[in-house]
């Protein structure tokens, strides 16, 4: 909990193209429910897998919501010195047990960037989208393809947001009701059921 709301916590690096990936299925999910300000354009590492794919920072963003808090932590940026990506932030403490504890099995094995947790229910290691369908593509052309359903982008970030989006309903006894009740959360919902959420 954070200010007496349910929390989802994301941890990540701006270099990570899977955290690229994420963050479309996250910020879809999350605009639900509330709204960012300060998100800025990025791109992933040029020296990755699925280099530079195009996505947004969390850091120095601001989400705001009557339903649940977010925090987003990027722990590297996308540009190398000295051999290695710049590192522009840490996780807290308090954080750094929660990945401790749960980035080992039996809840994940080792899966690194990205780390998401929903209120300490639902746990999401490694990502959800696939970097891939998103390879080459700039932010307008990603956010262009969101509005039409039968696009390999928007059925796989809107996939992922629906069920960030069920796992949020979740914690917050499915209010507000006409996102928790709409027909894309309520079939997520059952994926959900089949999910072993968090002891």
């Amino acid at each position: 909990m954070l200010g007496g709301l349910p929390e989802v916590f994301h941890d990540g690096a701006d270099f990570c193209p899977y955290c690229a990936a994420e963050r479309w299925a996250l910020v879809a999910a999350l605009s639900r429910f509330g709204s960012f300000s300060g998100l800025t354009s990025t791109r992933s590492g040029a020296h990755d897998v699925y280099p530079n794919t195009a996505t947004f920072s969390f850091t120095g963003s601001r989400y705001t919501s009557r339903h649940v808090a977010f925090v987003g932590v990027e722990e590297y940026s996308n540009t190398i010195e000295k051999g290695a990506y710049v590192r522009i932030a840490r996780p807290s403490a308090a954080q750094s047990r929660l990945m401790a504890t749960y980035e080992t099995a039996p809840y994940a094995h080792g899966a690194g960037f990205p780390f998401v947790d929903v209120a300490n229910r639902y746990l999401v290691p490694g990502g959800t989208v696939d970097p891939a369908v998103l390879a080459g593509r700039s932010l307008d052309a990603i956010s262009r393809t969101l509005g039409d359903p039968t696009s390999p982008i928007a059925r796989a970030v809107d996939g992922a947001a629906n069920l960030f989006a069920a796992a949020v309903c979740d914690a917050t006894g499915h209010r507000p009701s006409d996102v928790c009740a709409s027909p894309g959360v309520r079939s997520a919902r059952a994926r959900l059921a089949a999910e072993r959420p968090l002891p």
